[in-house]
């Protein structure tokens, strides 16, 4: 099974693997006919690897599988904390690499939300000056990156 594939592979740091798993469960679109419990699972394990500065740049390629992929309801339950963890890469001035990928799941991330009436207008209440205030906090390498993030 492609979630246990992509588990196993993360937790043995076997990281040379994940593009082609990634590119698997888009091919495949996984995620959307999974169990709960895998998906949660995949939730839990892309949370500890935005925490951890080594592993964060693999949690945020997770991040944009689950934010893409997952159904309406993980999405929900979920959105509010992905956006507060967004906005700690962007904070913590990660390498541009991680900047881009963070604008681009940003991105992603608030498009899917505005079509969820409720949902939307907590992250508009809630989450979007804070962003903002973050993407406008970056180094000026990552300006372009920032654009990104505000146009979204």
């Amino acid at each position: 099974m492609l979630t246990e594939g992509l588990v196993s592979v993360l937790k043995e740091q076997r990281t040379e693997y994940l593009p082609a798993l990634l590119a698997n469960y888009r091919e495949h679109g996984v995620f959307s006919t999974q169990i709960t419990g895998a998906v949660g699972g995949l939730v839990e394990l892309s949370n500890a690897k935005l925490g951890n500065s080594k592993t964060k740049f693999e949690g945020l390629c997770l991040l944009s599988v689950l934010v893409k992929d997952s159904s309406s309801n993980v999405f929900q339950q979920h959105c509010l904390s992905w956006l507060r963890s967004l906005q700690q890469v962007i904070q913590s001035q990660d390498p541009l690499p991680s900047v881009q990928l963070a604008a681009g799941v940003l991105q992603d991330l608030l498009q899917y939300s505005s079509q969820l009436p409720e949902l939307a207008r907590e992250v508009g209440l809630n989450s979007i000056l804070g962003i903002l205030t973050s993407l406008l906090g970056l180094k000026s390498e990552c300006h372009l990156a920032a654009i990104e993030g505000m146009t979204a």
